[in-house]
C-alpha cells in the first residue's frame, strides 16, 4: 500500500483517484469561467446596474474564479499525491459548492443543469472523501 508524506497509509481504492479528478475538474471549470466573464467584459463592455457593474468588481470577479480554480487544482494534485492537508479544503470546497449549486439546480435551462452538474460533481467529491477520512482516523498497523 502506497504512503502518504505524513507516513499514513493512502485510502486504497478509487476514493483518492475520485477525489483528485473531481477537485481537477471543478478547478478547470473555475478558470474557463473566470477567463469567460473578462473575456465577456472585453468582447461586449460592462452591463448591467451601475450600483453593481464596475470594473473593479468584474476584475474581482474573474481574479476570484481564476484563484479559486487554482486552489482546487493544487489540492488535487495534493489529493492525488496523497498529502492530507488536503482533505479539508476539498470538504469545503465542495460543501460551498453546494450552497451555490442546490439553488441553482432549481432553475430552469442551462443554468439549471449546470446547477445539477456541479452538485452531482460535489456529491461525488463529498462520497469520495469520507473513505479517505475513515482510512485518516484509523489507520492500519
Amino acid at each position: 500500500m502506497a504512503e502518504a508524506t505524513s507516513g499514513v497509509p493512502a485510502a486504497g481504492g478509487l476514493a483518492r483517484p475520485l477525489a483528485a479528478v473531481v477537485s481537477a475538474l471543478q478547478g478547470g471549470a473555475l478558470i474557463i469561467n473566470g477567463v469567460a466573464v473578462a473575456a465577456a467584459v472585453v468582447a461586449g463592455g460592462i452591463t448591467g446596474p451601475a450600483d453593481v457593474a464596475s470594473p473593479v468588481g468584474v476584475a474581482v470577479e474573474a481574479l476570484l474564479f481564476v484563484g479559486f480554480g487554482a486552489a482546487l487544482l493544487l489540492i488535487g494534485r495534493a489529493l492525488r499525491l496523497g498529502d492530507d492537508w488536503a482533505l479539508t479544503p476539498f470538504l469545503l470546497a465542495q460543501v460551498l459548492g453546494l450552497a451555490v449549486a442546490l439553488p441553482l439546480a432549481s432553475t430552469s435551462g442551462a443554468a439549471g443543469l449546470v446547477g445539477v452538474l456541479v452538485s452531482a460533481s460535489c456529491l461525488a467529491g463529498i462520497l469520495a472523501w469520507v473513505p479517505l477520512v475513515r482510512q485518516r482516523l484509523r489507520p492500519t498497523q
